[in-house]
């Protein structure tokens, strides 16, 4: 990514069959990295807009995987309230306090890998 500065931006790319999408966040970089590395931070904002996120499994280092469920609590959001969507991320590599890459994917409630790609 740039090293200028980008307020809340995301950018998007493909490389093959793989979306890549990179952040960077105005905020300070450990209360960013924090929001991130800590299971019940994470959770906390994880997801959207009347959306809750429960994290079944968080093993927060390279080749730990992050096992978590969205659920829609938000009866305003009609047929998708009540409704879970379980995803499964494996951290790739993690420089504290700069960098997290990993991949997220959905996954069942017993974290059985259900990617499209490869």
């Amino acid at each position: 990514m740039p090293d200028n500065k980008v307020t809340n931006n995301i950018t998007t790319s493909l490389e093959g069959r793989d979306l890549v999408m990179e952040r960077i966040f105005d905020g300070p970089r450990d209360l960013v990295f924090k929001a991130f590395s800590n299971s019940e931070r994470l959770a906390s904002w994880w997801g959207p807009s009347g959306w809750q996120t429960e994290n079944q499994e968080f093993n927060f280092k390279p080749d730990g995987v992050w096992h978590y469920c969205m659920r829609c609590t938000d009866e305003k959001q009609g047929e998708f309230y009540g409704q879970e969507s379980w995803g499964k991320a494996v951290y790739q590599e993690i420089i504290v306090p700069e960098k997290i890459v990993y991949t997220d994917m959905f996954a069942g409630e017993e974290a059985f890998l259900k990617s499209f790609s490869r």
